[in-house]
């Protein structure tokens, strides 16, 4: 390709995709490499108002400062504000404990969007190209992503924009050497030590063996693929209207018969669970497992899922319980970030109606021993539930109230100082505790839950 039919191809994909406007201001990242020193040089001729950004990772010793200076002269060369940011990568990989891959990706857009806003650019320019989407297509097809991850990249996503998502390396080669511009070669792209560079340097070398036109075909599936997403997002949209019977950041429910009923159970499942990190394999054993007995679970990174009753319940993977608050005195506790208590003492006029709000209880003042304790409820636990005579696990007591796995581990009980159960916080008193005619003071428990 001619360096202007180049030019022109990257100028009708900007247009077409609405991603640049000649009266703002955008940041493009420069590393050095071919690809950027091409995305560099179209953006001048197109004539975009820019400024470049390079990123010194420290990982390959002289190369990586090599690499540096040449970008800072170049920018000096064509008159381009340049900036930098030096970063100290493997101690970060270290203390996040991620890979250095994924520690240099997280440092370096964390740093664009920063500097992004500094400079009040409208967004960052990167140079993702056509062998880039192929890369990606593959790898997320050894992975197992489905539909969305055989979409390839995205020309846009927030600030983030790709001018030359329809342009091949051959091609940014070939306009490199038409303008005679020179630029740097990364010596760690060449091993193949990584899935990206064992992709490049040995798997698409074969399809194009099998095919010239492989790395063109895969990205015009990727292309097609990505519009018959849109038409399957809204069926699957519709689809989950009927599954999904709750949704909030705390928790989601899915009715497991209407999962049943559907033509593509596990596939339901999945767009549900692959933005909550279950793995694919999970995916498929969660479906074969919906009638399991009720309390059969699987953990993600990110997620707990339990498998209930009637539903399927999905929730954050939260701290370890076991803190316990101690309550020496009346006055407002916080437990935690959605939960707390007030406790007032007062004595008993004589119009008193004890309450019957769940989370407004009231007990005997001189039947309950300071200091008192909030904590979760364990086994072995008991207490006499108001209204009767006799003893009942407290873990019997919730299941009778059908509350599942999470419900139970989070619920929260009151003890005073001879570790006497008073109250089950939000559902019932104990019966030792009840106010009678010989009551003279009332103690009063506040419970509010977000």
């Amino acid at each position: 390709m001619s360096m202007k039919g180049l030019k022109e191809q990257v100028r009708q994909f900007i247009v077409a995709n609405q991603l640049l406007g000649k009266n703002q201001k955008y940041l493009v990242a420069l590393s050095g490499g071919a690809d950027s020193v091409c995305l560099l040089n179209l953006c001048l001729e197109l004539g975009y108002d820019i400024e470049a950004v390079h990123c010194n990772f420290h990982l390959r010793g002289k190369e990586s400062d090599r690499d540096e200076l040449f970008c800072e002269t170049l920018c000096k060369d064509k008159n381009i504000p340049f900036h930098r940011a030096h970063f100290n990568t493997k101690a970060y990989a270290a203390l996040h404990k991620v890979s250095i891959e994924m520690a240099a990706r997280e440092l370096r857009y964390s740093y664009f969007e920063q500097l992004r806003k500094d400079i009040n650019a409208s967004a960052i320019l990167v140079a993702h190209h056509l062998d880039d989407v192929v890369e990606t297509v593959l790898i997320n097809l050894v992975r197992g992503t489905g539909i969305h991850g055989l979409q390839g990249i995205k020309a846009r996503q927030h600030h983030i924009v790709r001018p030359l998502l329809e342009v091949s390396r051959c091609d940014i080669l070939a306009y490199l050497d038409t303008i005679r511009q020179d630029y740097v070669t990364d010596s760690s792209n060449m091993v193949d030590d990584v899935q990206r560079n064992k992709l490049r340097l040995n798997i698409i070398p074969l399809l194009k063996n099998f095919n010239p036109a492989a790395s063109k075909n895969i990205a015009k599936t990727a292309k097609r693929i990505s519009m018959a997403a849109q038409i399957f997002d809204e069926a699957i949209e519709c689809k989950m209207a009927k599954v999904v019977t709750r949704s909030n950041k705390e928790e989601t429910r899915l009715s497991i018969q209407a999962l049943k009923q559907d033509i593509a159970p596990e596939y339901l499942l999945f767009e549900v669970l692959r933005t909550k990190s279950f793995s694919p394999n999970q995916v498929e054993q969660i479906a074969l497992n919906l009638e399991a007995s009720p309390g059969a679970r699987w953990e993600s990174a990110t997620h707990v899922l339990l498998i209930d009753r009637e539903e399927i319940v999905i929730q954050p993977r939260k701290k370890e319980q076991g803190h316990d608050l101690r309550i020496p005195d009346v006055g407002n506790y916080i437990f935690d970030e959605v939960r707390r208590f007030k406790f007032a003492i007062f004595p008993k006029p004589v119009d008193f109606i004890p309450s019957k709000d769940n989370d407004v209880v009231t007990l005997d003042a001189d039947k309950v021993q300071f200091p008192l304790t909030i904590r979760h409820a364990q086994t072995g636990d008991k207490f006499f539930p108001f209204g009767m005579k006799g003893s009942k696990l407290i873990s019997d007591y919730l299941t009778d109230l059908k509350l599942n796995c999470f419900e139970k581990q989070s619920q929260l009980i009151i003890v005073d100082a001879t570790d006497k159960v008073i109250y089950i916080a939000g559902k019932r008193v104990d019966d030792r505790c009840r106010i009678s005619q010989d009551t003279a003071n009332i103690l009063r428990i506040k419970y509010h839950k977000e």
